[in-house]
C-alpha cells in the first residue's frame, strides 16, 4: 500500500461555496452578448488541437490537450483520466445579477492593499483590461462574487473518499479507498450581495460584521471523527483573518483553528483549506498577477448522475464531458504570509461563470505539487418552474433513486445505496427552490516528491512516492440560494 495522508475533504469545504452554473437563457437570464464569436473561438480550440466533438482523450493521446489545460490536468491525462470532448455551451447570467452589475460596478474600486471598496452587489469588474497591473486581483474578486452563489448554500450528506492510486503488475490503475467521509450538513449564509432573497442587498443588523457565516456539522463517518463539527466567520474587513472553531467530541471542547494553518491539512488530510472551490481565502491575502487569457478546455456541464469514476485511472477521478471554453483567465497568486506551504498557485477562471475549473499548486522548488479540479453538474429538482425563474437550466430529471459508487479497502467495486437527497424517495424529499446539482472535486498529488517545505507540518502532510499518487474525490447534492428564503436539499 502506498503511503498516504487521510483527507477530510468535507470539512474544508465549509470555506468555499459552490452551486450550479446557469446554462440556458430564459426570461430571467441573459447570454453573453458575443455568443456567436465565442462559439467560433471555441471551435478553433478543437481544430488547432486536432480534436473534434465526440473524441476521447486518454493516456495514448494525452499530448493533444497540452497547452489547452493546466499542467496538473495534463498530468491526469497521462495517468489514465479520460476526457470526453463535447461542444461549447454558453453560461447565462441571471438578469437580476446583470442589472446589479450595471447599477453598481462603476463605483467599485480597489483599495491600496488589494481590498474591494464600495461593492454592493453584482460583478465588481465586468470589464477587465489585460494590460492593467491589477487585472489579476480584479479577476479574483469577480470569482469571489460570482453569480453562481449569491445568498446561501446547503449541502446534505456529502460523500468524500480518500485513498491511493497505484498500478498493479499488469499496469492497471487501482484506486484503494481507505477512508470515507460523510458530513451531515454544510450550510453557508452570505450577508452582502444578496439579490434574490430578502433582506436585499444585505442583512442588517450585522453585529459581527461578517461577509458570511458557515458551519459543517456533524461528521458521520469515519468513526474516529464522528461528531466533529465546525463553524467559520468571514469578516467584512478583508484584511482580517477568518475565525474558525472546531468541536471535538472526544474532548468535549471547542478549539479555535489558527489562521496560519490554511495551507496545512486538517486531520492529516491531503487538501488544504485554501484550495477548496479553487481558492477559499481572502483575496488581499495574496498578490495576484494575470498571466493571460486564452481558450482552453473545462468541465462545466456535467451530465452523469450518479458520478461515474474513470476506469483508466482506477476510479481516482470522476469522468465528465469537457468542453472548449472561449476564455479562461490564468492568474498566478503568491501568499503574503511567511511559512505558506506553496510557492504559488496558478488559477484558471472562466470568464462567463467566473468559476475556477482547476488550479495548480507548486512547491518552493517550482515543481508541480498538487492539482484541484472541479466538475459541475446541473440536474432538475422538484420545482423546475422555480429553477427556470432563477435563470437556471433545468437539465435532465434526477432519478428517483441514485446510487453512489464507493470502493472497498481491497479495491473491489462496492455499489451502496446512500441516503443522500438524490437517493431518497420523492415523498421524503423537501422541496428545492432551484436546480439540484452534483459537485465533484478531485485533489491529486504529483508523483514527484516535493522539496522540503518551509513548514515541517506541510512537508509531512504531502509525502508521497514516485510510483503512485494520493487523491480525494467528493460528491454532494446541493441547491443554490437564489429564490426562496429557505433553500435546502433534504433532511
Amino acid at each position: 500500500m502506498l503511503p498516504h495522508r487521510a483527507l477530510a475533504a468535507a470539512f474544508a469545504a465549509l470555506l468555499a461555496g459552490s452551486a450550479a452554473p446557469t446554462s440556458t437563457a430564459s426570461a430571467q437570464s441573459v447570454l453573453p452578448p458575443d455568443t456567436e464569436a465565442r462559439e467560433t473561438v471555441a471551435k478553433k480550440v478543437l481544430t488547432d488541437a486536432n480534436l473534434k466533438i465526440g473524441d476521447v482523450v486518454r493516456t495514448t493521446n494525452a499530448e493533444k490537450i497540452d497547452g489547452i489545460v493546466s499542467e496538473g490536468i495534463s498530468w491526469l491525462a497521462r495517468n489514465g483520466t479520460t476526457f470526453e470532448i463535447v461542444e461549447y455551451r454558453p453560461i447565462a447570467t441571471p438578469k437580476v445579477f446583470a442589472e446589479a452589475t450595471e447599477k453598481y460596478s462603476a463605483q467599485v474600486t480597489l483599495g491600496p492593499e488589494r481590498t474591494l471598496e464600495n461593492w454592493v452587489a453584482g460583478l465588481p469588474f465586468p470589464n477587465i483590461d489585460l494590460n492593467d497591473p491589477e487585472a489579476g486581483t480584479k479577476v479574483m474578486h469577480n470569482f469571489q462574487r460570482t453569480h453562481y452563489f449569491t445568498e446561501s448554500l446547503d449541502l446534505n450528506l456529502m460523500d468524500a473518499d480518500t485513498g491511493a492510486m497505484y498500478r498493479d503488475a499488469k499496469g492497471r490503475a487501482k484506486y484503494n479507498v481507505e477512508r470515507h467521509f460523510i458530513p451531515e450538513w454544510l450550510r453557508l449564509l452570505k450577508f452582502q450581495g444578496r439579490l434574490f432573497n430578502d433582506p436585499r442587498p444585505k442583512i442588517e443588523p450585522n453585529a459581527d460584521e461578517v461577509f458570511y457565516k458557515a458551519g459543517l456539522y456533524p461528521l458521520i463517518e469515519p468513526f474516529d471523527l464522528k461528531g466533529v463539527g465546525g463553524v467559520s466567520f468571514r469578516y467584512l474587513d478583508q484584511k482580517k483573518h477568518d475565525d474558525t472553531w472546531l468541536y471535538l467530541p472526544l474532548l468535549r471542547r471547542v478549539r479555535r483553528i489558527s489562521s496560519t494553518q490554511r495551507s496545512d491539512a486538517l486531520f492529516g488530510q491531503d487538501v488544504d483549506i485554501d484550495s477548496f472551490g479553487g481558492y477559499a481565502g481572502q483575496i488581499p491575502w495574496f498578490t495576484w498577477k494575470l498571466l493571460g487569457r486564452k481558450a482552453m478546455l473545462a468541465s462545466l456541464h456535467g451530465e452523469r448522475l450518479p458520478p461515474e469514476p474513470c476506469e483508466g485511472d482506477g476510479g481516482m477521478t470522476f469522468c465528465e464531458p469537457w468542453e472548449p471554453r472561449p476564455g479562461l483567465y490564468i492568474v498566478e497568486g503568491s501568499s503574503i504570509f511567511p511559512g505558506y506551504a506553496f510557492s504559488k498557485r496558478v488559477i484558471y477562471v472562466d470568464d462567463e461563470g467566473w468559476i475556477i475549473p482547476y488550479s495548480d499548486m507548486y512547491d518552493w522548488a517550482g515543481e508541480l505539487w498538487k492539482n484541484v479540479h472541479i466538475s459541475l453538474r446541473v440536474h432538475r429538482g422538484r420545482h423546475a418552474a422555480e429553477a427556470q425563474h432563477a435563470g437556471c437550466d433545468p437539465g435532465p430529471r434526477v432519478p428517483a433513486r441514485a446510487r453512489m459508487v464507493s470502493r472497498s479497502r481491497h479495491g473491489r467495486a462496492d455499489l451502496r445505496r446512500r441516503s443522500v437527497v438524490l437517493g431518497r424517495p420523492a415523498h421524503r424529499r423537501r422541496p428545492l427552490s432551484g436546480p439540484a446539482c452534483s459537485i465533484a472535486w478531485t485533489t491529486i498529488r504529483s508523483t514527484r516528491r516535493p522539496s522540503r517545505s518551509r513548514t515541517r507540518q506541510a512537508a509531512i502532510a504531502t509525502r508521497t512516492t514516485a510510483t503512485g499518487s494520493t487523491a480525494s474525490r467528493a460528491t454532494a447534492a446541493c441547491s443554490s440560494g437564489q429564490r426562496s428564503g429557505s433553500t435546502r436539499t433534504g433532511a
